[in-house]
């Protein structure tokens, strides 16, 4: 919405007072088209809720639920990419802490592995919830690996993050193992996840191209796509499906893409002369 506003102030600064009103009209129309939902949403959280909520919380939590802070910010400093997501985001708390999937990155030393066991056991004796003495437990292991890692904590893993969101195969929906990587364990699952891999890259590379090419508002969709980005660094747990946002810019972009390679193909390559329009 912000985007299609803005775009349509720029666009109105280059036309006369007719066309900047009607840009305005129509950018009236887009903002009051795009509250709609929200206002359903607000109604619908005082109605069942009763508290003012026009917005998803930040960790799409009930207004009665707790937050775990010190659980949050310690999964923050070694969750990287969809596998740890899948595995232990998802089912803690109300489900088992298994430290055994839990990766190498986890732990900075001996001592923390052990304080890390110390509280995962104390969580699964509190019948799989939290108790504000071990969401500060996990609170100071996290303290301590950022003073230790702040480069990996505040550079490092959120550009992981966002890399695995962006490029990772979009198949966590279809019957695939998380490791679809192992060709050794699953030879056609592999296959059918690099193919999607690819399918996505070549997404990325003909939105690049187009991007290049230097359309109309290509300021305000390379906004929108570096803004999205930056806040995908945010989140704990990535998912792929954070950037489906992105797409309407990227296919719009890659169409782009698309006409100004095949066009220089035709034109440059194969030497094929345009039609003057009178065959």
């Amino acid at each position: 919405m912000a985007v299609a506003l803005a775009s349509a102030l720029f666009v109105g600064l280059n036309f006369g007072a007719v066309a900047k009103e009607k840009l305005l009209r129509m950018a009236a129309v887009c903002v009051l088209l795009a509250l709609i939902p929200f206002a359903a949403w607000t109604v619908r959280n005082w109605r069942v809720f009763h508290v003012f909520q026009p917005l998803a919380p930040r960790y799409a939590t009930d207004p009665d639920e707790e937050i775990h802070r010190g659980w949050q910010r310690w999964v923050k400093t070694w969750c990287l990419d969809f596998v740890s997501t899948y595995d232990i985001y998802w089912n803690v708390p109300d489900g088992p802490l298994d430290l055994s999937k839990l990766p190498r990155r986890a732990f900075d030393s001996p001592a923390q592995q052990a304080e890390t066991a110390a509280l995962a056991q104390a969580y699964m004796e509190n019948g799989q919830e939290f108790t504000p003495v071990i969401d500060n437990g996990f609170a100071r292991l996290a303290a301590q690996r950022i003073a230790a890692h702040p480069l990996r904590y505040y550079v490092w893993l959120p550009l992981g993050r966002m890399a695995d969101m962006w490029l990772r195969p979009r198949v966590e929906n279809l019957p695939i193992d998380l490791d679809w990587w192992v060709y050794a364990h699953h030879n056609l699952e592999t296959e059918f996840s690099w193919a999607y891999a690819g399918l996505n890259a070549a997404y990325l590379l003909l939105a690049l191209v187009g991007l290049c090419v230097k359309p109309k508002f290509r300021p305000w969709m390379l906004a929108y796509l570096v803004l999205r980005s930056c806040l995908l660094m945010t989140i704990e747990a990535p998912e792929a499906r954070y950037t489906l946002e992105c797409f309407p810019f990227m296919f719009a972009l890659g169409g782009i893409g698309i006409y100004r390679l095949t066009t220089w193909v035709f034109l440059s390559v194969l030497k094929v002369k345009a039609s003057d329009g009178r065959d």
